[in-house]
């Protein structure tokens, strides 16, 4: 049976026993080695399955760009870093989608 959900704006599939999944205990894991061999690069396996739609209310960012990019990196030169807060104001714009960001501080 098919209802409207108001949240994703689609129809619903109401469905049946045979998609609900039940949790098994075994002796011990299927480690899937034709998927993922050590002497290989591992294959993409597809199901056909949907991943339902399904958008937060509302969305944010968390920056780690000035802690992360230090430590991959030489450090930002002050004009960078000038750079990359101009860029970092204009995605988050005047709704504040950029919550936080992360700083390594040096001396």
């Amino acid at each position: 049976m098919a209802k409207w959900n108001p949240r994703w704006k689609v129809l619903d599939h109401e469905h049946s026993k045979f998609w609900q999944y039940e949790v098994k205990e075994i002796p011990e894991p299927n480690l899937q080695r034709d998927v993922f061999p050590y002497d290989e690069v591992s294959r993409i396996v597809f199901d056909h399955k949907i991943v339902p739609i399904d958008p937060p209310d509302e969305i944010f960012i968390t920056d780690t760009t000035f802690r992360d990019g230090q430590q991959a990196r030489p450090p930002y030169t002050v004009d960078q870093i000038s750079k990359i807060f101009d860029f970092l104001a204009r995605l988050s714009g005047p709704n504040g989608v950029i919550r936080q960001t992360e700083f390594f501080l040096y001396t």
